[in-house]
């Protein structure tokens, strides 16, 4: 038997695929493809190698990603600028969950730092509290 992966593509589940868009547009994900044309339900997302799948559906957990970045000072002025925050406070009236959004999710996040693990990295939530963490591996 022979066969390979060709690609890991993530999914995460949002009750609102607009503000879901707009969120992940300001961290600089670009619409790939929407299905079905009418009444969508599912939306591909991509950032450089990236991928990442949105499903139009109430969120029954919280979902992780780790980003490896080639320069988490770079990225984190990135997001910081591009405040997708903001979208977490639109998307109040977005779900059913009493929770949605956490209230992390309405602040921007704390600056880069070094784990014990040697990673140096940050943390942004969705407004569906998603996590996304942003690093770069072993600091010297």
């Amino acid at each position: 038997m022979s066969w390979s992966i060709k690609e890991q593509v993530p999914s995460f589940a949002v009750p609102n695929l607009e503000l879901a868009i707009e969120f992940y547009s300001r961290l600089g994900f670009k619409v790939e493809w929407q299905w079905p044309k009418s009444e969508t339900t599912h939306v591909g997302l991509r950032h450089g190698p990236c991928a990442l799948m949105l499903t139009l559906n109430e969120p029954t957990g919280r979902g992780d990603i780790y980003y490896v970045v080639d320069d988490i000072q770079g990225c984190y002025t990135a997001i910081i600028e591009a405040r997708p925050w903001e979208v977490a406070e639109t998307s109040r009236f977005s779900s059913d969950r009493e929770d949605c959004p956490p209230k992390r999710a309405l602040l921007p996040p704390d600056a880069p730092t070094v784990k014990p693990h040697g990673h140096e990295d940050f943390n942004l939530l969705d407004p569906w509290g998603h996590q996304l963490t942003f690093g770069r591996e072993e600091v010297v």
